[in-house]
């Protein structure tokens, strides 16, 4: 065994944190850009139904995607993924 082996074999768990925080953070942040999409969605739509002078009632839809959203991403919200620093 040389050195360099035996260099990668210490580090290695080292190297195995590092990848698992690199993953956690990636997934973090596509997490809190979904969100964000979303956000913009759920306010936007009932803004250009009104605007375009749709009926109150088609502001169920938004409502019914904003529920959607919040089911969806409501592991997210409470596991704590977009407050976590």
């Amino acid at each position: 065994m040389n050195g360099a082996e035996k260099m990668i074999r210490i580090l290695e768990p080292e190297i195995e944190k590092k990848c698992t925080e690199m993953r956690r953070r990636r997934h973090d942040h596509l997490a809190a850009m979904m969100f964000g999409v979303l956000a913009l969605f759920i306010l936007t739509v009932p803004a250009l139904l009104v605007y375009f002078g749709m009926g109150v009632l088609l502001l169920l839809i938004p409502a019914a995607a904003a529920a959607a959203a919040f089911l969806l991403l409501s592991p997210v919200l409470f596991r704590g993924g977009l407050l976590h620093e």
